[in-house]
């Protein structure tokens, strides 16, 4: 079926990684992984507010909240290849965004960098109260552009994210570089060559 949704990642894919990039700074890797699964992902789910994660982690890391916020967007590295790629895209098909995060920074982020024109939708886990790989947020993202599963791509850095996508009947691209994608986008978009 031809596609006419897709539908893009943004930490890991338009832009740097964020919050596993700062953990490491701070801390081992096993203590980086549960403060990420029992903090960070308070934020995403909307549990806690942005502040109140920059407060819990600079306590954790014996850093001011500011230092952290400060830290966390000189971390922004936007890739400016992939958002030309999607502007390409979005002359043919329609392009969301669908994010675990907090609203509140990913926000700021798409307004300094000027993207927010790049989106025909923007999904923030934090905002809908909703996070992948659960299948609701990936129906609530096929709803609100009324496409039917098999006529969207889900591009994302995280394999089980991928997977969640796929159970709930999208296709799935694993992020790595946008020269990959580009070729895997060409066997998956039948209306015209992506390279």
């Amino acid at each position: 079926m031809e596609k006419k949704l897709i539908v893009f990642d943004f930490f890991g894919v338009i832009s740097s990684e964020i919050a596993p990039i700062w953990l490491r700074k701070y801390f081992n890797e096993e203590d980086a992984k549960r403060i990420k699964a029992e903090i960070v992902s308070k934020v995403d789910s909307g549990e806690i507010t942005e502040m109140e994660l920059y407060r819990q982690l600079g306590e954790l890391a014996s850093v001011s909240p500011d230092k952290v916020a400060k830290d966390w967007m000189d971390l922004v590295k936007i890739n400016d290849r992939l958002v030309n790629f999607i502007k390409e895209l979005k002359e043919n098909y329609k392009v969301i965004l669908l994010s675990n995060a907090s609203d509140t920074y990913l926000r700021k982020i798409l307004n300094r960098y000027e993207l927010i024109s790049l989106f025909d939708e923007i999904i923030i886990s934090s905002e809908v109260k909703l996070v992948k790989p659960g299948n609701e947020i990936y129906q609530l993202a096929l709803d609100r552009m009324q496409v039917k599963p098999e006529e969207s791509v889900m591009i994302d850095d995280n394999i089980v994210n991928i997977n969640g996508a796929e159970n709930a009947g999208m296709d799935g691209i694993l992020y790595t570089d946008i020269d990959n994608l580009k070729k895997a986008l060409t066997e998956k978009l039948n209306r015209f060559s992506v390279v």
